[in-house]
């Protein structure tokens, strides 16, 4: 795991927790953040997934 697939990881569970506390307080902004949160920390990790990807590509191709 990297550092993006890591930071993504952590943003996907701060955007969790906004959620839950914009539910449990009927707080439409704070759970609209949590969305906002949750989806940017997806896309950060998918950014990571490639990374990975790419960098096994080429450690591979240099074998």
């Amino acid at each position: 795991m990297n550092k993006e697939q890591t930071k993504g990881k952590m943003e996907q569970a701060k955007g969790n927790v906004k959620k839950g506390i914009g539910e449990m307080t009927n707080n439409e902004k704070m759970k609209a953040e949590g969305h906002k949160d949750h989806a940017k920390g997806t896309a950060q990790e998918k950014a990571g997934d490639m990374k990975e990807k790419a960098s096994k590509a080429v450690n591979k191709a240099m074998e």
